[in-house]
């Protein structure tokens, strides 16, 4: 049901993107839980627009169209407007904006646009070593007693376990990575 309502809002997305014929190189992204392809009943749909370029104005308010016209459709959305280097500027500021970039999926526009952002498709924008920093900053466990299942707090505690994965294979290993293996501390792994 969750990936049947995520694929009729894709559609939505799409057909109102291309009705307003916006110019590249723009890319619209399916951002968070909505990205992973799951999008819970009365949820927020997360949407990133990526911009090559600040917005000039009559791009600001081309967007704005689309924004507006979306929500006259009803749907409530959460969206952000950056370029890549806002995105990771603000990811490495926000370990949940970061873990929102990872599970993104390009809905319309510029596929080169967002390649910076798919570590997996030659993308530069994470490195292992970011991407295990941050996880344990956010979510560190100082005291980890050896044997005991993993149990993060702050902001990461709250994501699924799905970003754990996605975190995990962006560091380029299909076996645990060093800082979600019991038994390690914390510090051992930073």
């Amino acid at each position: 049901m969750l990936r049947e309502h995520c694929r009729l809002i894709d559609r939505t997305l799409k057909d109102a993107w291309r009705q307003l014929h916006l110019p590249a190189p723009l890319a619209l992204l399916a951002v968070g839980g909505y990205g992973r392809g799951e999008l819970y009943p009365h949820s927020d749909i997360d949407v990133l627009i990526l911009l090559k370029d600040p917005a000039s104005p009559d791009l600001a308010a081309r967007i704005e169209e689309l924004v507006g016209r979306l929500w006259d459709m009803g749907l409530e959305l959460g969206h952000s407007v950056r370029t890549v280097a806002e995105c990771v500027e603000e990811a490495a500021k926000d370990v949940t904006v970061m873990t929102s970039l990872l599970e993104a999926r390009l809905l319309a526009g510029s596929r080169d646009l967002f390649r910076p952002l798919r570590p997996r498709q030659g993308g530069n924008a994470w490195t292992p070593g970011f991407l295990q920093g941050e996880t344990v900053r956010a979510g560190a466990a100082p005291h980890q007693v050896p044997g005991q299942p993993l149990q993060p707090r702050g902001p990461i505690s709250r994501r699924p376990r799905a970003a754990f994965a996605t975190f995990r294979s962006y560091c380029g290993s299909a076996a645990p990575a060093p800082w979600a293996t019991p038994g390690r501390s914390w510090r051992a792994a930073a």
